[in-house]
């Protein structure tokens, strides 16, 4: 998936891709990098630099790339931990 918006947060549309580990390549706005660690778990590149040749052409270096966007979403963007963690707010 490429988003080459150039105004988001953290788009869900992102999370999903990668919790369907789909690769994602998107631009280092607002709180996109909170999400994709930059040739980690997906690409994030510059609104005027979009070059994705290497995801495109290198199966392994995909492969690496799905696995790790689909741990970070599972692990850090987690439905029930966040609703936790909302609940343990209110109650404090």
């Amino acid at each position: 998936m490429v988003m080459t918006s150039t105004v988001e947060g953290i788009p869900v549309s992102l999370m999903e891709a990668m919790a369907f580990k789909v690769p994602v390549i998107a631009t280092r706005i607002t709180g996109i990098p909170e999400l994709i660690e930059d040739s980690e778990s997906g690409f994030l590149v510059e609104t005027t630099d979009l070059d994705i040749e290497q995801l495109l052409k290198d199966e392994p270096f995909r492969a690496r790339f799905t696995a790790k966007g689909y741990q970070k979403v599972t692990e850090e963007f987690n439905l029930e931990r966040e609703v936790n963690k909302l609940i343990a707010v209110w109650k404090a």
